[in-house]
């Protein structure tokens, strides 16, 4: 499967996504007071911030004929490539939060989280000694469990 197949599989999910990610906005806009110059001339009181990158991942039942519940992250490409661990260990990966779902195959979102990714580096959890997880494509995955998530602080919000 190629980024192309990827990108149209997670497509068809849009529409929830883009609920769900409305629905959180609280934790990446940040409020502000308008400055007194602001209030004056705009008559403006308060300033919406949002300055935000998400990475958004889907699993799907017909990779791996069951899903299971925990956030995996590419760590071997199937020719070479740098893989989304490369980028987390190096500093490329530049995604502020993970939005990363289970999809039902449709169009349906049957659980999801959405990881505070700077914390995840911070936490220095890219680091960690992890077996890679053959996908059977020639790619493999290191996986994370949600309570890791939890107990590190990164999981901020979802279904699990």
């Amino acid at each position: 499967m190629d980024n192309k197949d990827i990108w149209g599989l997670t497509k068809k999910y849009i529409s929830p996504i883009n609920d769900i990610i409305l629905d959180n906005a609280k934790y990446y806009l940040h409020l502000k007071l308008a400055t007194p110059e602001e209030d004056m001339k705009n008559s403006t009181d308060l300033i919406g911030e949002l300055k935000v990158k998400l990475a958004i991942r889907v699993r799907d039942p017909r990779w791996d004929g069951k899903i299971s519940r925990d956030l995996t992250i590419r760590a071997q490409a199937k020719y070479g490539g740098r893989t989304e661990l490369d980028k987390l260990r190096s500093g490329e990966f530049l995604a502020d939060y993970y939005f990363y779902f289970w999809g039902d195959g449709q169009s349906g979102i049957l659980d999801w989280i959405l990881v505070d990714m700077n914390k995840f580096k911070e936490k220095g959890l890219q680091d960690l000694e992890k077996p890679i997880i053959p996908n059977g494509d020639g790619t493999g995955f290191v996986a994370y469990k949600i309570d890791q998530l939890k107990e590190s602080s990164c999981l901020v919000a979802g279904t699990l």
